[in-house]
């Protein structure tokens, strides 16, 4: 908060946000007169150890797993 101030969590999954149209809208009428709005885009995913990209390992785990299994199960939906 000392550096960027309050905030507002638009929230997503994989690198898209949650929020359509009508979220952004609303998060934008929260930005002070004369103020601005920093969107910061970070989608995740995971490199086993060995370099196998979308799997992770999990500390204390045995299992490598895939790293955002809502997001596997959404791309598989549209296969």
């Amino acid at each position: 908060v000392s550096i960027y101030g309050n905030n507002s969590n638009l929230g997503g999954l994989s690198g898209f946000p949650f929020a359509g149209n009508t979220g952004w809208g609303a998060m934008s009428a929260h930005v002070p007169d004369n103020g601005f709005c920093l969107t910061i885009h970070g989608p995740h995913v995971g490199i086993t150890q060995d370099g196998v990209v979308g799997k992770v390992e999990r500390s204390g785990i045995a299992l490598v797993d895939s790293c955002c299994g809502s997001a596997i199960a959404a791309s598989n939906y549209l296969k």
